[in-house]
């Protein structure tokens, strides 16, 4: 367990070309952790919680198009949750080339709130640099406050909004494209 006080904790980014069983087991427990689900979930009007099946997650990870390099974020040589590099997938807003699309999940609770997301998203910015993108690009639900916040106090900017995009809280909500210009 992480110290609750330990806010210095450095994460590390580990390239995965497939999981063990121990490992889809890890994600497939996240995936499904009900206080993060709606999170990172595309679900439809009524839906509370999308199931994936462990085997559709290895072949997830394991998909190479478009070019993605999927992570297990450790701390102190233990996982803590996933990230994920997609080099100019179809779904992005932006149309400059190359663009590193982002995804990052702290999928244990005792990891969260400690500043970890923010030191992945660094990682994840010097990974996008060394594939040479020039931008990094991101969605976030409109009802995450706190990946807001965080993505905001680190520089992205708006660039469009599509709106009625997943269902939460007896709601839709719309998904806020922002994107980040790397130096």
């Amino acid at each position: 367990m992480l110290d609750p006080g330990d806010v210095n904790v450095a994460p590390r980014l580990v390239h995965k070309l497939k999981l063990s069983d121990e490992e889809l087991t890890l994600h497939h427990r996240w995936e499904h952790d009900p206080k993060i689900h709606h999170l990172h979930t595309i679900l439809g009007e009524g839906e509370s919680l999308k199931k994936v099946e462990a085997e559709e997650l290895r072949r997830a990870w394991r998909a190479p198009e478009p070019p993605v390099e999927r992570y297990f974020i450790e701390v102190v040589d233990r996982p803590v949750g996933t990230a994920s590099i997609h080099v100019d997938p179809p779904w992005m807003m932006g149309t400059r080339k190359p663009t590193g699309w982002l995804g990052i999940c702290i999928g244990e609770e005792d990891a969260r709130g400690k500043g970890i997301g923010r030191r992945v998203m660094e990682l994840l910015h010097q990974r996008c640099l060394e594939l040479s993108c020039t931008r990094t690009e991101l969605g976030v639900f409109e009802f995450n406050d706190r990946a807001q916040h965080l993505y905001s106090s680190m520089g992205y900017r708006q660039i469009g909004t599509i709106p009625h995009f997943t269902w939460y809280d007896g709601r839709w909500w719309s998904d806020i494209r922002l994107q980040l210009t790397l130096d």
